[in-house]
């Protein structure tokens, strides 16, 4: 059940307060928050290893399931350290792949 609330919180994480007026800058939104975000996705890749190891029995690709999170967690180090639009885009890309 914790997975479920750490996904929230990330999820949480990328919601943008629309002003009464004006525009919405989501670049300057993901940039601002860039490094907060991906710390949440880190714990949730964690979580989501650790339910998958406890919970292994009942899931048989668990380990599979821990390899890609294992992969995909440089990645997230890349897009929350980059400064180059194109490398963030990159890692993201990567941990979608």
């Amino acid at each position: 059940m914790i997975d479920l609330e750490v996904q929230y919180f990330t999820c949480s994480l990328l919601t943008i307060r629309v002003p009464e007026e004006g525009v919405v800058d989501m670049g300057a939104f993901f940039e601002a928050h860039r490094r907060v975000t991906m710390g949440a996705f880190t714990t949730m890749f964690l979580v989501a290893m650790l339910g998958n190891y406890l919970y292994r029995s009942l899931y048989a690709g668990w380990l599979d399931a821990n390899t890609n999170c294992l992969i995909g967690l440089p990645a997230i180090g890349v897009a929350a350290l980059a400064k180059s639009k194109w490398l963030q885009w990159a890692a993201g890309a990567f941990i979608f792949r």
